[in-house]
């Protein structure tokens, strides 16, 4: 009797077939698991070489402001004296580049000395969260003289020397008032000035204390 092999052979190949097909989906599978593996090993570390580079740019910034911080000449407040000029000088520092605004107070306050800082520990103790403008209020309630004491120092104000001498007495009260608007500036100035030299200023009709001064001294500059 004849068997026709046609049957079982094609049977074979295909048993054959679903099992290189299942190998290959198995090795697809095995290498879509290594490729997904490689993505996220590739993003982890593209993610901490970024973190790295912020965190050495953070460490350049903060000690670039340490070395700009100790060269300039921020000078040290006592409390024995009105504290204008200091917190002036403070605040052309910070108009750097690379100061931020939550840390100014903490950066005035290491240049605080004997009253001011003892000053300054209270006010920390009370105000831990106090912004740079609440330091300067505070710091002008407790060691400076109120602006109506400059007012009335800029009313009694007369020059009795030089025009340069009578600028800078002006300059040095005029400074310490806050909000004041041009025009009391120029009436200020000029009824300061020596009678002689006011008449000539006057009749000229200054508007900006610019202009006032500048006419100041070039009456002087004729006389």
């Amino acid at each position: 009797m004849t068997t026709n092999p046609l049957p079982s052979t094609r049977k074979d190949r295909m048993s054959a077939l679903e099992v290189s097909n299942h190998a290959i989906e198995t090795q697809m599978e095995i290498q879509q698991d290594e490729f997904i593996g490689m993505r996220n090993s590739i993003e982890a570390l593209t993610n901490a070489i970024a973190q790295m580079g912020r965190h050495l740019e953070a460490l350049g910034n903060n000690k670039a402001r340490e070395t700009r911080f100790s060269q300039l000449d921020f000078p040290h407040f006592k409390g024995d004296s009105d504290p204008t000029e200091w917190i002036y000088k403070a605040e052309i520092f910070f108009k750097l580049p690379g100061t931020p605004t939550n840390e100014k107070v903490l950066l005035a306050s290491f240049h605080l000395q004997d009253d001011a800082f003892q000053w300054y520990l209270w006010f920390e103790r009370t105000e831990p969260n106090g912004s740079w403008q609440e330091f300067k209020q505070a710091l002008r309630v407790r060691f400076g003289s109120s602006e109506f004491d400059f007012d009335e120092d800029l009313a009694k104000l007369r020059q009795t020397g030089t025009v340069d001498e009578y600028q800078t007495q002006f300059e040095r009260l005029a400074g310490r008032i806050q909000h004041w608007p041009e025009r009391a500036q120029v009436g200020f100035y000029m009824r300061g000035l020596k009678e002689d030299i006011q008449s000539v200023v006057k009749s000229c009709g200054p508007t900006s204390l610019l202009n006032t001064i500048t006419l100041s001294h070039s009456v002087r500059a004729h006389k």
